[in-house]
């Protein structure tokens, strides 16, 4: 490497030019670059470095200075090169990149390389499931880099009992009905050839009404990298007082980075009914809410999208109606949007089997008004002209309805009447309530008469247990848990 300076002499030196000249080695036919490897892979959260040497096949002992290194995505890894040796710090991000070596002998470069990832196999992050009826779990996939487009598709082998859809990172799930069945997901090629599968027990069981309840505003939530929010969970239930909010737990599941808790404790959870929540990393994340207690829990779905962009989340991500409901609303909320940004949101309803399970309001604006047209299952989709949308899974049902075979029961002390009962639906479960009369007034006495509820055979039992002549001796209310707007009948 040298300089040259041009002059003219019909001018004086300050107009001169200075010319830098590298000479390069003569290419050398039958040289080539031979790095120790051509693929490596390195765990995102590994504090140590791993190394990479290269060799000039053809070359002489000197050459082995002259090796330039670079990266083609310094966000997911860091290098540190120095002759024929190369240092690669993973920076805690999840991806594929390449390094590329060049010497000035050598007619081609050589690239290795560079998978960043916690998995070697596609698969569900956890191999069964169990959950409550009617409500969204959110389970990570542990998907490989690849240095193709993915996709994933989702299927359930009884999509009666459960539902499931996701997308490549995130796959989402809704028990339907009671019952165990199987859930797979494919690992698809841009190509759509299949490049590997994996399964998940799920078992759908009845919610159980002792355990308590975590509410959340919302269940799945679009937000831009570089933002803060926070998120604030509920907990009501039997024997559940105020103080127990403190007891609630937020972790992200799979401890996947991205996230940051600013009220994180040293076991990198956060405690309490509100979790501060700063989203550094583009990606999608499941953080989960616990009350160690009583192992009651509740998910939240945050996808992070990159700054700048119009992002577009809804009030609600599941709506469970009934046909006799009537219409409900979803609202749209856009981040880093105008006025007219609310207007230019389009609003659909997936068809199931070639029909319509709901109607939705065409008008393109912030909320879409949904009307119950059949029972059965379907997907609002709230879509943006950037292409990003939100959705709402809408679940239809009958009306609820408790059928008994007669409303009065005559019983005599030491005698048992049986009366039978049937519900829509079907698999519904029913709490029944006493009130005892006395002289026509509601009192506490609860020792007239006693219930027993045959679930299997949908059997009423009444025992008469004292004489309570010429009168009512009280009522038998019955109540479906989590229905409004059954009919509640009672029996005298």
């Amino acid at each position: 490497m040298t300089y040259i300076t041009v002059t003219n002499t019909k001018h004086n030196a300050s107009y001169s030019k200075t010319v830098l000249v590298i000479v390069e080695d003569t290419i050398v036919d039958d040289v080539y670059i031979k790095p120790s490897t051509n693929i490596i892979k390195i765990n995102p959260n590994d504090l140590k470095t791993s190394q990479i040497k290269a060799q000039l096949i053809g070359g002489n002992e000197t050459d082995g200075k002259d090796f330039i290194w670079w990266a083609d995505d310094y966000t997911l890894i860091g290098i540190n090169a120095l002759a024929d040796t190369c240092a690669i710090q993973a920076t805690g991000k999840t991806g594929m990149t390449k390094i590329h070596i060049k010497h000035a002998k050598a007619k081609k470069e050589a690239t290795i390389i560079v998978y960043i990832s916690q998995y070697d196999t596609f698969s569900f992050s956890q191999s069964s499931l169990s959950l409550s009826s009617e409500k969204l779990y959110f389970i990570p996939m542990e998907l490989p880099p690849m240095d193709d487009k993915v996709k994933v598709s989702y299927e359930s082998d009884n999509p009666d009992i459960c539902i499931i859809e996701g997308s490549s990172q995130v796959a989402w799930l809704c028990g339907l009905d009671f019952g165990t069945t199987t859930v797979r997901a494919k690992l698809l090629s841009s190509d759509g050839s299949i490049i590997a599968t994996d399964e998940m027990l799920v078992t759908v069981t009845v919610p159980d009404i002792t355990l308590p309840i975590i509410s959340l505003t919302n269940t799945i939530l679009n937000v831009e990298m570089g933002s803060s929010k926070t998120l604030t969970a509920f907990i009501k239930g039997n024997n559940i007082d105020e103080d127990e909010k403190f007891n609630l737990q937020w972790s992200v599941k799979g401890g996947k980075k991205g996230l940051s808790f600013l009220n994180e404790t040293p076991d990198k959870k956060a405690y309490g009914p509100d979790c501060y929540v700063r989203f550094n990393e583009a990606g999608e994340y499941v953080i989960t809410v616990t009350h160690p207690a009583t192992g009651a829990t509740s998910d939240i779905y945050i996808i992070v999208e990159d700054k700048g962009e119009v992002l577009i989340s809804l009030s609600s991500s599941l709506e469970t109606v009934y046909l006799d409901d009537g219409s409900f609303t979803l609202t749209a909320i856009l981040t880093n949007a105008n006025k007219e940004d609310y207007k230019n949101i389009e609003w659909s309803a997936i068809k199931i089997g070639g029909q319509n399970v709901v109607s939705v309001s065409k008008t393109k604006s912030e909320t879409c008004t949904v009307m119950p047209i059949t029972t059965g299952q379907t997907t609002i989709i709230a879509r943006l002209p950037n292409g990003k949308y939100a959705t709402c899974i809408v679940l239809v049902k009958a009306s609820a309805e408790i059928f008994l075979d007669v409303g009065t029961v005559h019983v005599i002390p030491g005698y048992t009447e049986v009366i039978n009962y049937r519900t829509v639906p079907e698999n519904a479960h029913i709490n029944w309530f006493t009130q005892m009369t006395q002289d026509g007034d509601m009192t506490n006495q609860t020792n007239f008469f006693s219930i027993e509820d045959d679930t299997t055979r949908k059997q009423l039992r009444i025992t008469g247990l004292i004489d309570f002549p010429g009168k009512v001796a009280g009522t038998i209310t019955a109540m479906m848990t989590g229905v409004g707007t059954a009919k509640m009948p009672k029996i005298n």
